[in-house]
């Protein structure tokens, strides 16, 4: 019988395998804290106890590490914004800012829960679903930031650039130093906003550059494209 991690990456490579590999994620906070774990520590450590809780009732296959309190870039981080020129001004994170350190410290607290023969994933959001969400948007609503892009096309992209160097610095951190296998991406088709041609013009280079930035250090990770809520993908584009 194949060991967990075995069993997983005889799977993801198209090896036989003598079961299907199982896992199972959900939310270990609420709606509203999703983004407050470092004004709140205490939200992080209830992160921590919902998968120490994962692992003695269910202990999967494999794991996509929640980041429940770090969804995203810090709002505080951004300049005022009213209009799209002024997403120029947004700026990369200092290397030291807490919110690299937070992810840290989560990635390495979830790998020492599972120990080492179960593969891990860390959760990054593509750079368009962090500012989506810094404007007041969601995965079923990206209208905020498309207003700013009928405003100023090159403007968005810009800021969509600057995102991705931080998560591309993110993820260099948690492969490296944080001990995940690699990263579970989440990105939006976006269909219904962007045309086809928008989104890879103007969307898709921000999410291959994190994409890249995983690749440079595991073969394996994980796409994933938001269709939640009766949203459906194209996965021709």
């Amino acid at each position: 019988m194949s060991g967990k991690k075995e069993l997983v990456l005889n799977a993801f490579h198209n090896k036989p395998v003598e079961r299907i590999p199982v896992g199972f994620w959900f939310h270990f906070l609420g709606p509203d804290q999703m983004n407050l774990g470092l004004d709140f520590p205490e939200l992080m450590e209830k992160n921590l106890e919902g998968h120490r809780k994962f692992k003695e009732e269910f202990d999967p296959d494999f794991v996509k590490i929640m980041t429940d309190g770090l969804f995203f870039r810090p709002f505080s981080s951004y300049p005022a914004i009213s209009k799209a020129a002024d997403l120029r001004n947004i700026q990369p994170l200092p290397k030291d800012h807490p919110y690299f350190a937070a992810n840290l410290r989560h990635a390495r607290a979830v790998r020492e829960i599972f120990g080492n023969d179960t593969l891990i994933f860390f959760n990054v959001f593509s750079p368009l679903y962090h500012l989506v969400n810094r404007f007041g948007g969601s995965s079923e609503n990206l209208d905020p930031l498309y207003e700013y892009y009928r405003e100023d096309k090159e403007a968005v992209a810009y800021a969509l650039d600057v995102v991705s160097k931080d998560l591309t610095y993110l993820v260099d951190l948690i492969l490296t130093e944080g001990g995940a296998d690699g990263i579970y991406l989440s990105v939006y088709n976006g269909h219904k906003t962007f045309s086809a041609e928008e989104y890879t013009r103007y969307i898709t280079p921000s999410e291959v550059a994190v994409l890249d930035a995983a690749r440079k250090h595991s073969e394996d990770n994980i796409l994933h494209i938001c269709g939640n809520r009766g949203r459906r993908n194209i996965l021709s584009v």
